[in-house]
């Protein structure tokens, strides 16, 4: 089975040999690119750093590691590591899992610096000052939208009737819908199947007619994997 990947390109290659492992033939096709914004992390004091995305280890990170820092995923975690941070205080599945860590860990006001990407949801700062602690943004990266699909993806969507289209981020779904759209490939992408990490990042599919997200079990890679190989299983098992 054809695969759509449409993560930046340096996690999509790490996607597409997962992918090809399994059997699958990856095709990539980047929606975003990862821009860094070198920073230095302010020496005033804090309680804690959260990190969300690896996309914020990009560039190097100046200023002192952190002693408390907490992240979203535990490929966020292994990229502060491999930047020289020491473990992450704890790892959440999901910002909001996140949230309800730090409630839990910081009953009372805390002041915490959040590296994080220009365009963001706002879920996380919202919530932490909701709860009377503060909370400091550093940009470290954003994300610029493709132009337009890859000529390899644009002939797996215009021919495929059993690929599958992988979405990782609200945002990277929303740009693949106005991709689809601007490239007059409605009818294409109701064809194939589209998996997504999870039911907020489906959201912006629901512009594209007949188009039925299939969500993963747990906000991760190995769930939507596994989704994955289970649509697999069925189409194989369908009659020709």
């Amino acid at each position: 089975m054809q695969v759509l990947v449409t993560r930046p390109l340096k996690e999509a290659q790490a996607t597409a040999i997962r992918l090809e492992a399994l059997g699958f033939a990856p095709i990539l096709s980047p929606v975003l690119e990862i821009a860094a914004i070198p920073v230095r992390l302010p020496e005033s004091l804090y309680d804690a750093v959260l990190v969300t995305s690896a996309n914020a280890f990009v560039a190097p990170i100046e200023g002192a590691a952190p002693l408390a820092f907490h992240t979203v995923g535990e490929h966020t975690a292994l990229a502060a590591q491999q930047a020289g941070w020491p473990a992450p205080k704890s790892v959440a599945t999901s910002a909001k899992d996140l949230i309800g860590q730090l409630t839990h860990q910081y009953p009372h006001p805390s002041r915490f610096l959040y590296l994080a990407g220009r365009d963001r949801k706002s879920d996380l700062e919202t919530a932490l000052r909701a709860r009377g602690h503060e909370i400091e943004i550093v940009v470290s990266y954003h994300a610029i939208a493709a132009h337009g699909f890859s000529d390899e993806a644009s002939r797996m969507l215009a021919a495929s009737a059993h690929g599958c289209v992988l979405h990782y981020s609200r945002r990277s779904a929303g740009i693949f819908t106005k991709l689809i759209q601007s490239a007059g490939l409605m009818q294409a992408a109701a064809r194939v199947h589209h998996l997504c990490l999870s039911a907020d990042v489906a959201t912006p599919l629901a512009r594209l007619a007949g188009v039925s997200p299939i969500i993963a079990d747990a906000p991760n890679e190995a769930a939507l994997f596994d989704q994955l190989t289970r649509l697999q299983s069925r189409l194989q098992s369908r009659p020709d």
